[in-house]
């Protein structure tokens, strides 16, 4: 009877509770602990090709302030260039060259409504009249060869600077467009060989038909300095402000590989890029500013190198003498 209820208080023992254990809620917390990293996984190529172009805008911005400041060089060429009397050139004239003279054609362009037969160039203009505007829609031009002094101009390839004083319409009609009509009108802008014309371009052969700049223009020679003035600091602001864009959105490219793993922290990822964004331009104009020196006064950086060159060798110099002086 006693072994019976020691048995039966043994089997009235609780044992303790065994937690369950479920697989499939284990898998789920295991994938949730690599979810961070899975959502990479697609920024890996992504980051390459941004790479990649960040390094291409930046290079191509480094070639545009080369591009942008060999124009520059090449207009204050033709500014600082003597202006030449055609009467007085002689057979041998190469070279860039400033030409200035009446021109002689034997080649008159034959032009339907044309008062003169000296015309060595001509535009026609085609407008159509939009509200209260005439909006140009075409342009035509043509050139006739010329000579000044002893030089031949051939003038197809040339770009023509001109204060056009002879103009008139030589056409206006209306056309049926849809339900409205609408005004056309022709005008024809002309340069005699009797105006005086001022030629830049390449000597060869006692002929002019290209060079590095082709111009030709009725301009006296103080307008097109101011001409050439006014353009070239246009070409030369938006040519540095062009490289600048290039290079901050190289900067930006190149590094926005390294922001987006960071945006794992709400709103953190953007406002690095704006405060990278906004650093990447301040190094960026030091950058174009130091750059634009160098190409500017390259001569005088050379002449800097080759002085500490020079300062290198005799410091070298005078140390291997040192103790043969010691010894004597």
């Amino acid at each position: 009877m006693g072994s019976q209820k020691k048995n039966k208080k043994s089997n009235n023992v609780e044992l303790p509770e065994l937690e369950s254990f479920d697989f499939h809620d284990d898998v789920h917390r295991h994938k949730i602990s690599k979810e961070p990293f899975r959502k990479y996984r697609g920024k890996f190529k992504t980051s390459f090709w941004s790479i990649v172009l960040g390094m291409l805008l930046i290079l191509i911005g480094f070639v545009f302030i080369g591009y942008s400041e060999g124009s520059h060089s090449e207009i204050n060429a033709i500014r600082r260039m003597t202006l030449m009397h055609a009467e007085k050139l002689g057979d041998s004239e190469k070279g860039m060259m400033k030409i200035v003279g009446t021109p002689e054609s034997k080649c008159a362009l034959n032009l339907d409504g044309c008062d003169h037969e000296d015309v060595i160039y001509y535009s026609i203009i085609t407008e159509k009249l939009d509200g209260d505007d005439w909006v140009q829609i075409k342009s035509e031009r043509s050139w006739s060869d010329f000579k000044l002094g002893s030089i031949k101009v051939v003038p197809a390839n040339a770009e023509g600077v001109f204060d056009f004083k002879h103009s008139h319409s030589i056409n206006e009609y209306e056309k049926n467009e849809g339900e409205q009509s609408v005004k056309y009108r022709e005008t024809i802008y002309e340069v005699y060989a009797s105006e005086e014309l001022i030629v830049i371009g390449n000597v060869k052969n006692q002929t002019i038909e290209g060079g590095n700049q082709f111009i030709i223009t009725n301009k006296n020679h103080k307008d097109l300095v101011k001409y050439f003035v006014g353009s070239d600091r246009l070409e030369w602001w938006f040519g540095k402000g062009f490289s600048l864009l290039l290079l901050v959105l190289g900067a930006v490219s190149f590094l926005l590989p390294i922001i987006s793993f960071l945006d794992i922290f709400p709103g953190f990822g953007w406002g690095l890029v704006s405060v990278m964004t906004l650093i990447a331009l301040v190094i960026n104009t030091i950058v174009v500013f130091f750059v634009t020196m160098m190409l500017t006064f390259w001569w005088l950086i050379m002449i800097l190198v080759l002085f500490v060159f020079y300062l290198i060798v005799k410091i070298k110099g005078r140390e291997k003498e040192l103790p043969n002086s010691f010894l004597t």
